[in-house]
Order: structure tokens, then C-alpha cells, then sequence
């Protein structure tokens, strides 16, 4: 859903990647508003919404690097608002970010983590070993008979 939402306001908006990020920031303010005990982890939503977000913004053909850095800004705005623990949370950002290793060339990824790592010093390195673990699972499925 956030995808979706996403891409319809980057086909209005002059900022496609604060766009993204704005985004986010409602969907994961709702999202997390009130979440039942027994509900969906705030780390699944936070990794969905960050990966809907980049996938449209990847669509579009913007900055994947500008839009990391800005879509991570607004899941650590709404994890300190709802009292989340904000380390979690980018964890959960970041994973959410290493799924488009799928979908771009090495170099993009390492845009993306240079990005991360000149803002969140220690993040780019955790986002590099998401990418990694990504990576070596799905090598393990397609062994996998």
C-alpha cells in the first residue's frame, strides 16, 4: 500500500524523495498507532513501509541514496514519538532498505550505504550486512531443491 501511495504523489510532487519519506512518516504514524498486543511486529511494519517506499522511489528512477537517508530520518521520528525503542527500528529500516540489493546494481547499493554511513555512522556498515545476509539466503533457496 505504501507503494502505491508513494508513487501516485511522486507523479505531483516537486521532491519526490521527501515525498517518500512524508509518506512513511503517516503511514508508520498510523500504522503504530495503538498496535494490539499480538498484532504485527513494529519492526515487520517498519520494514514493509521502508521497502514500499524504496520500491517506488527505485520505480521512478530517483535517488535511491537521498531517499534512504530521509525515509530512516522519518522512521526515527515516529519511533521516538510512539516510544519505540529507535534502535530496533532502524534495524528494522535498514533491512527494509537492503531488499533493494534485488533490484539495483552493486553500485547503487553502495550509494545507498555510503549515504547512510556518512549520516548514521555504524549504519551504513549493519545496512551492508543485511544486504550480505540477503544475499547468502537467497543463494541457500536456489540451492535448496
Amino acid at each position: 500500500m505504501t507503494k502505491e501511495m508513494v508513487a501516485e504523489e511522486l507523479r505531483q510532487l516537486a521532491d519526490p524523495c521527501a515525498t517518500a519519506a512524508s509518506v512513511v512518516r503517516k503511514t508508520l504514524s498510523i500504522a503504530l498507532n495503538g498496535v494490539p498486543a499480538g498484532g504485527t511486529p513494529p519492526e515487520r511494519v517498519i520494514e514493509d513501509a521502508v521497502q514500499g517506499a524504496m520500491t517506488a522511489l527505485l520505480l521512478a528512477d530517483m535517488s535511491l541514496a537521498r531517499g534512504a537517508v530521509l525515509v530512516i530520518e522519518a522512521v526515527h521520528d515516529v519511533a521516538s514519538e510512539r516510544q519505540i525503542d529507535t534502535m530496533e527500528s532502524l534495524r528494522a529500516a535498514l533491512r527494509g532498505l537492503a531488499d533493494l540489493r534485488r533490484f539495483v546494481t552493486q553500485q547503487r547499493v553502495d550509494e545507498v550505504r555510503h549515504e547512510i554511513e556518512t549520516r548514521y555512522m555504524g549504519a551504513g556498515e549493519v545496512f551492508q550486512d543485511y544486504v550480505d545476509a540477503d544475499a547468502r539466503a537467497e543463494a541457500q533457496s536456489t540451492r535448496t531443491p
